[in-house]
């Protein structure tokens, strides 16, 4: 099928489904590459060919009138510049993210040793730390396995194997690192609260619910983890909408100082920074 026409296709078989003309265009463009097996940047080159497909574009739109993301589906999603790997065993990184890592990057001393990422799933936040200053060496963590195994595949896929390692820890656990073994921590935990859950959704319900009222991974962090930051090193946490008050006073209360917050595209607060 010839390249346009696929695309054209596609679309035809989003709007049904609901999407934007925006959103619609995008994702065919999206989907058509990854049908005929091609990169993004080279549709416009191939637009007027005819290429064999790897997927029918009936399977496609099946895939995602069944509710499975695009990131899901192509297998790769991008983030600050950075091409990552994704599949169901992590969270989909999110734009609403990068105000937290710019926060972070903001607050950051020079040559600060090794950073951490708590709650790491696809690695994105401490990969993309890393890939942006090259005097960071990062520890990624989370408790799942999986995402682990997915973390450890973008350092890879990214040229950071040799600054970027994985480690797998329980955020409410005895943190497995010696005190003050991080000059800075940056941790987007589970925050949603358990009834706002959809237990349908494809990502993973571990690195979403975050307890009774969204707090608990915050709570644990703030407290549990305080000692694994050396003094003056900032902890920024990725927040939900409406608890960048709540998270500020969590870290207040266990001793942080020069609480600061950032805003998303959006205008929603979203990061929340404070100094041991």
């Amino acid at each position: 099928m010839v390249m346009r026409e696929l695309a054209g296709k596609l679309k035809n078989s989003l709007l049904k489904l609901g999407l934007t003309p925006e959103s619609a265009s995008l994702e065919a463009l999206e989907l058509a590459c990854f049908a005929a097996g091609i990169p993004r940047d080279r549709y416009f080159f191939s637009q007027e060919r005819e290429l064999p497909l790897r997927v029918s574009p009936e399977e496609l739109t099946a895939r995602r009138a069944s509710g499975e993301p695009l990131a899901y589906i192509i297998g790769e999603w991008d983030f600050y510049g950075l091409t990552l790997k994704t599949d169901r065993r992590a969270l989909i990184p999110r734009d609403d993210s990068v105000s937290v890592l710019e926060l972070f990057l903001e607050k950051l001393p020079k040559c600060p040793g090794e950073i951490l990422d708590l709650c790491t799933g696809t690695g994105c936040l401490g990969i993309a730390a890393a890939k942006e200053r090259a005097d960071i060496r990062a520890v990624l963590a989370d408790l799942s396995p999986d995402a682990l195994a997915l973390a450890k595949e973008n350092c890879s896929l990214c040229g950071l194997a040799d600054r970027v390692s994985v480690v797998p820890a329980d955020a409410f656990g005895k943190p497995p690192f010696e005190d003050g073994a991080f000059g800075g921590m940056i941790c987007n935990p589970p925050y949603l609260r358990t009834e706002e859950l959809d237990m349908k959704t494809p990502e993973p319900i571990m690195a979403l619910d975050g307890g009774e009222d969204g707090l608990d991974f915050y709570r644990a962090v703030a407290s549990g983890w305080k000692r694994v930051l050396k003094p003056g090193a900032p902890l920024c946490f990725e927040v939900g909408m409406g608890q960048d008050a709540d998270v500020a006073e969590i870290l207040q209360r266990e001793g942080f100082s020069g609480v600061v917050t950032g805003k998303d595209l959006s205008g929603i607060t979203r990061a929340v920074c404070a100094v041991k």
